[in-house]
């Protein structure tokens, strides 16, 4: 849960903590950013135990939202990446990675599927191949390297 902190100066309220959730609302109120003190500074005639209640509710039920959101949409990613179109999707970018890797002279890469290609020193291989003599093993995994 998001942690707000309130302080009061001479003509300010000053909001510190865990703002991300609430800065718009903030921005409303007529608060600044002070980079100086990571802090948002409201007009302490604003200042109430009904305002830093509030804020304090708004910023946890945006938060709240937020995690839904995030839940809502990992739930949806794991279920397209089982469909054939998202197998299909993860190949793709797969072979992107291992052809963007050979572009930026990588001189071994292993990758998921195996598929071996040996462009003068730079080649491809994986745990379901042979030992390449350094001791690099992986399965399944794209690796790259130098």
């Amino acid at each position: 849960m998001p942690n707000l902190q309130f302080s009061t100066s001479a003509s300010h309220l000053i909001v510190s903590g865990q703002t991300f959730y609430i800065k718009e609302k903030l921005k409303l109120l007529g608060a600044r950013w002070n980079s100086e003190l990571t802090a948002w500074t409201v007009p302490v005639h604003l200042d109430s135990a009904y305002l830093r209640n509030d804020l304090e509710t708004a910023s946890q039920d945006r938060y709240k939202e937020a995690k839904a959101a995030e839940r809502a949409e990992s739930k949806r990613l794991r279920e397209y990446s089982r469909t054939p179109e998202g197998i299909k999707a993860a190949k793709d970018a797969e072979k992107a990675a291992v052809l963007a890797a050979f572009q930026a002279k990588v001189h071994w890469i292993c990758c998921a599927d195996c598929e071996v290609v040996d462009w003068k020193r730079q080649h491809t291989y994986c745990g379901a191949h042979s030992y390449d003599g350094n001791g690099f093993r992986v399965s399944g995994r794209l690796r790259t390297g130098d």
